[in-house]
């Protein structure tokens, strides 16, 4: 008898096994090892299970703590599965059997059971329906991915072969696929409404749920986190990741490296890994699978399996039917309860009422984003000896780089923090409150229900205009400082785009991708792209009209910080200027102004002669604070190559070539005594 089944009708089974075998073309002596080898079956499995009682199986008597005993109790396997499964093992535990599998096999030696050879084993017949059901594609053993039939032809020339993870498991080894490693999805406890609600579909039975996420930030740590409170083992994979580690040559996910695992074989791995510990999949960034065949092979799934994507469920797409729910988009209140629980696991403490846990609270992360950051900055912190503090943590989330964004935008580092400013009190006042503003947006929307009737975003959006060089990049670049993340400057020649609609498009790509990336965007000289709206007097009108309306709108929804600057404020459409949050006006720099700019651009380690006098400078010299770094800096370097200390005179020459470039008539007359003939 085979191990783990009882005697269930001996007589009955033993007639059909024999008139079967009778039908295999084998030799007296084969067929006589055949019917031997459940003898052998049940004595290897009994001194198995004497050394392992996990594996448990002792003369169809499954020990209490039994792994297989408990894998068919919550398979609901019947008889015949659990014989197949039985015969699948053996030759992956004792070599003896694949032997003797291989033996009856002489056509192509195979060293797993043939179908038809186990079934007589077994004795089970193939012209049992429920038998032919156990070895199908919708049967549990190959649902569950814990066996699988390989060969061509008819059915009973093929194989069945038990899953090696399976083997592992049943030997009490429960390190996951390794497979499975490189694709996880990093995932951190939240406390939302949808856990419950998630957690009561699976409960009830559910299997297949689909978790619309706007963000693709909370869906994953949202399904994880109601699957872990039902005291089930989540198995959780990112299906993007695996899209990106295979794809080849511009096929995207139909393209695999040798070696690889398909989407479908992925999917399947994690099904078993979730079977085999009674958990569930939750399977994120569905979206980037392409084929709904996939999808649709996912129907009726031994375990409950969640499946989190950006795009709402299609039921013209696919043809499976799934429980959709919807997550709203994390708000700072539960990033900020994330922080502080991640944190405090890790034995990083923050007072939560200070502004930098509200800083951190922000910025665009997931709860496995925040999880990352967090590791990422007490790395950061051992490293260099110290505590880990917020500008460690702020490390660790700018280590997310930018994506796909920086492919449109120039990525900036800020280092410039409100005192490089030389701005009126005013103007640094309301740059002050562009980083309070998004620290306490939720606070004022949500908590205190300012929200209401309004359908913008949460993000803030600023205009700088003034001329050229008053500070306005700076500006942005400490913004972006406070807020603890990087600057990305927007290639406009990426943007703009002369055949209709692409220009559209080419926004879209940009905003879409800056969602998910934490930075401030600076759309520099930005009445090239949000000029004013013109009367229709041809289709080129028409289409530039509907361009900057469409522009209107996309920069309304955006949650974030963007920044425009221009040098022209008259050129912007009235009505894009209504929907700004803060529109500041850079001025020229006056005398006090322009003598602080030469002081910061002029630190004490630079040689100076005494002759410099930077209250004539600034004086005579009506400059803004660019020109003067690009004099400051011209002069530092004329003074380098001739090998001498910084003067007056390098000040005045590189000043009069500054006034030529712009086309202005240089006061000759209060600094004549500095410029050298012809200039």
């Amino acid at each position: 008898m085979v191990p783990g089944v009882g005697r269930a009708e001996p007589a009955r089974n033993q007639s059909v096994a024999t008139r079967e075998a009778d039908l295999l073309e084998i030799d007296d002596a084969t067929r006589a090892q055949l019917f031997g080898l459940l003898a052998v079956l049940a004595d290897r499995f009994a001194e198995f299970a004497a050394g392992n009682a996990s594996f448990g199986v002792i003369e169809g008597v499954e020990a209490p703590d039994s792994r297989f005993g408990a894998l068919c109790e919550s398979l609901r396997l019947d008889q015949a599965e659990r014989l197949l499964l039985t015969c699948a093992i053996a030759p992956l535990l004792d070599a003896r059997f694949a032997r003797l599998f291989a033996d009856t096999d002489p056509g192509s030696a195979r060293p797993a059971p043939r179908v038809d050879i186990a079934a007589t084993l077994c004795g089970l017949s193939l012209w049992s329906a429920d038998v032919r059901a156990a070895l199908g594609a919708s049967g549990m053993l190959r649902r569950s991915g814990l066996l699988r039939t390989e060969g061509s032809g008819p059915l009973p020339t093929h194989t069945i072969v038990a899953s090696e993870r399976l083997v592992m498991h049943l030997l009490g080894n429960d390190e996951p696929d390794e497979h499975l490693l490189r694709v996880a999805a990093p995932v951190a406890a939240v406390d939302v409404p949808e856990v419950e609600w998630i957690a009561n579909l699976i409960a009830d039975g559910t299997a297949l749920i689909w978790l619309h996420d706007r963000t693709s930030s909370l869906g994953g740590s949202v399904a994880a986190t109601a699957v872990a409170a039902l005291d089930m083992v989540p198995v959780v994979i990112d299906l993007q990741r695996h899209v990106d580690a295979t794809a080849s040559g511009g096929l995207g996910h139909r393209a695999t490296l040798p070696g690889a695992l398909s989407l479908t074989e992925l999917i399947d791995r994690a099904v078993a890994e979730a079977v085999l510990l009674r958990g569930a999949v939750v399977a994120t960034s569905v979206d980037a699978m392409r084929d709904s065949a996939v999808i649709a092979a996912m129907a009726n799934p031994p375990c409950p399996l969640v499946l989190v994507s950006s795009d709402a469920w299609d039921s013209s797409r696919f043809s499976v039917m799934a429980t959709q729910i919807h997550v709203q988009p994390m708000n700072d209140l539960v990033r900020r309860e994330v922080w502080t629980s991640v944190l405090g696991e890790q034995g990083i403490r923050l007072d939560v009422e200070k502004d930098d846990l509200l800083s951190l609270a922000t910025l665009r992360l997931g709860p496995g984003q925040i999880a990352v950051a967090a590791t990422s900055a007490h790395g950061y912190a051992i490293a260099a000896g110290e505590v880990t503090d917020v500008e460690h943590l702020r490390m660790g989330v700018r280590s997310h780089g930018g994506g796909k964004l920086e492919l449109l935008a120039t990525r900036i580092q800020p280092w410039a923090t409100f005192d490089d400013l030389v701005l009126p009190d005013l103007i640094v006042d309301d740059l002050r409150s562009i980083p309070g503003w998004m620290r306490t947006r939720d606070m004022v929307r949500r908590e205190w229900g300012m929200a209401r009737g309004s359908a913008g975003s949460v993000g803030v959006s600023c205009l700088f205009s003034g001329p050229s060089g008053t500070g306005k990049t700076l500006a942005a670049e400490v913004v972006a400082h406070s807020l603890g993340v990087d600057l990305f400057v927007i290639d406009l020649s990426q943007i703009v785009d002369k055949y209709i609609g692409e220009t559209e498009k080419n926004l879209e790509r940009v905003f879409s991708e800056a969602e998910g990336v934490n930075g401030v965007l600076l759309f520099d000289e930005a009445d090239a792209l949000f000029g004013k709206r013109s009367d229709v007097k041809s289709s080129n009108d028409r289409h530039a009209n509907v361009e900057v309306a469409y522009l209107l709108q996309r920069m309304e929804r955006y949650d974030g910080v963007a920044i425009l600057t221009t040098n022209l404020r008259n050129n912007l459409d009235d009505a894009f200027t209504r929907r700004l949050d803060v529109i500041l006006a850079f001025p020229e720099p006056g005398v006090l102004d322009r003598k602080a700019l030469w002081q910061r651009h002029l630190p004490s380690t630079v040689p100076m002669e005494d002759d410099v006098d930077l209250d004539l400078l600034a004086e005579h010299l009506a400059v803004t604070g660019g020109i003067i770094r690009n004099i400051a800096m011209a002069a530092a370097h004329t003074a380098a190559i001739a090998g001498t200390r910084v003067g007056m005179s390098h000040f005045v020459q590189a000043a009069a070539r500054e006034y030529r470039k712009v086309g202005r008539l240089f006061p000759v007359a209060e600094l004549r005594a500095w410029l050298v003939d012809g200039l």
